[in-house]
């Protein structure tokens, strides 16, 4: 398990989604792990969340009633309004400056699971968030 929850297979299964989509690249080296496949604020969050967000309605194929369909539709449509416009960057915390006011970097965790690693790199190296 990792620090999430998550088993190895279904790290496995959300890396394999965003890698599918550009969203995230793998890096080998002295660190293996994953970075954005490109700039935070050139990744809207609604193409990350449609990486893994299926409609209810998708889901039953079918097998729903109008009521259920329009309600689906609405929430999709709410939840779009809500998120239109934001990217990758607009959710990290903002970088934590030390008393001289120069960014320091942070060592990289041991973790060797998919989250951690792309926790690790998500963040210019010189930030510590």
């Amino acid at each position: 398990m990792t620090d999430f929850g998550l088993t190895p297979h279904n790290v496995e299964r959300v890396v394999a989604r965003l890698k599918a989509r550009g969203l995230i690249a793998e890096v080998r080296g002295d660190l293996n792990g994953y970075v954005p496949g490109r700039a935070a604020t050139a990744i809207r969050l609604e193409e990350v969340l449609a990486a893994f967000r299926s409609t209810d309605v998708e889901i039953a194929h079918g097998a729903t009633s109008p009521a259920l369909r329009d309600l689906v539709f609405e929430l999709d449509e709410e939840r779009k309004r809500r998120i239109a416009g934001l990217t990758i960057a607009d959710l990290m915390p903002e970088p934590i400056l030390i008393a001289d006011s120069a960014p320091v970097s942070l060592e990289p965790r041991e973790s060797r699971d998919a989250s951690a690693a792309l926790a690790i790199v998500c963040k210019p190296a010189r930030w510590v968030t």
